[in-house]
């Protein structure tokens, strides 16, 4: 047994790395975002909803690598929160578009300056190559998920 935990315990798994290191991220948006109410992953998609306008839950999934089950399920949360409104496509019944409410855009604006300390934050303790080498292979990886 002792050999199978040596094997399994020498390889670098960048998956474990990965998730490891995207619960520490979250961790400090959490925080950061707190006094709002809201978390990280609920600005990053209220964010994405405000910059691609009307989108299809499809393609907000796309965008953010979601499957459809995710990206409805948290498009869902922020819809019983009251930040979004899910209405029908006029062309086409079978899609769904997404807004941001005025509550959405308010919560929006007043979470930003927090958002923004959390990056601050971040790019203090990485420094800006750093933080600049990590989002480029970052942005890599993701392309590599869409190939």
């Amino acid at each position: 047994m002792e050999s199978l935990t040596k094997e399994y315990a020498s390889p670098v798994c960048v998956c474990m790395q990965l998730r490891k290191a995207g619960r520490v991220v979250t961790q400090i948006y959490d925080r950061c975002l707190r006094p709002v109410g809201i978390r990280g992953t609920q600005f990053a998609l209220l964010k994405r909803i405000a910059c691609m306008r009307r989108p299809f839950i499809t393609d907000i999934g796309k965008v953010l690598c979601m499957d459809q089950t995710t990206a409805t399920r948290n498009i869902g949360l922020l819809e019983r929160a009251g930040f979004v409104a899910v209405g029908v496509h006029p062309d086409d019944a079978r899609k769904k578009v997404v807004e941001l409410t005025p509550e959405g855009q308010a919560k929006l604006e007043e979470a930003f300056p927090l958002w923004e300390e959390a990056q601050r934050e971040i790019r203090e303790y990485l420094g800006d190559d750093r933080l600049g080498n990590l989002c480029s292979l970052l942005q890599v990886l993701s392309d590599f998920s869409s190939e």
